[in-house]
């Protein structure tokens, strides 16, 4: 496993770990690859306050998040508590994981050469919030599974915590997966 430990552009210490021999795979049309598999850690910033962990993979070109948790750093700290879990910030953890882990091979007379940078890793981070705007029919299909799951209650704020997005975002997904037929039963305000 290789790891680095970079700081947050607001200095909190954190832990990127790349499996060594993972591929990477491409999360935009320029070039721009990720690692397909990579984990992001950000540490506590107190004493007795807990750190985060996710997750991420590629898939279908673009990054999602398989799994997050907190821990406690010291044995004698004190239990996670569910404000612990509520405080993890998946998206800052992916764009700081892109920041760091993008790269783009570039390929010349002379030879191709790997680009990584700040640069790239800003072009990066824009690139993959990108991909993760465009919504295909395999998310589509998703989206409407949790939506039905939710019938009882909230779907579209399912749809929303089950895709950690806004409201907004959520919403216009539920519409396009009704248009698209993937939803049949909607449920209205006020029902």
């Amino acid at each position: 496993m290789f790891e680095f430990y970079p700081k947050t552009q607001g200095g909190q210490q954190t832990v990127i770990r790349v499996p060594e021999d993972v591929d990477y795979v491409g999360v935009g049309d320029d070039g721009t690859t990720l690692p397909l598999q990579f984990e992001v850690v950000f540490l506590s910033e107190r004493e007795g306050e807990a750190a985060h962990r996710a997750s991420f993979a590629v898939i279908g070109g673009r990054p999602v998040c398989m799994g997050a948790g907190a821990f406690m750093v010291e044995p004698d700290d004190r239990e996670v508590q569910t404000a612990d879990l509520r405080a993890i910030r998946v998206r800052d953890m992916l764009d700081h994981g892109v920041r760091y882990l993008a790269a783009k091979r570039s390929v010349s007379q002379a030879g191709s050469a790997w680009e990584i940078g700040p640069d790239l890793g800003r072009e990066g981070v824009r690139k993959v919030q990108q991909a993760r705007r465009r919504v295909n029919d395999d998310q589509l299909r998703e989206v409407a599974r949790v939506y039905k799951a939710n019938l009882d209650g909230a779907p579209t704020a399912a749809v929303r915590d089950h895709f950690d997005t806004s409201l907004r975002t959520a919403s216009n997904w539920v519409k396009r997966a009704t248009e698209r037929g993937f939803i049949t039963t909607r449920q209205r305000k006020g029902e």
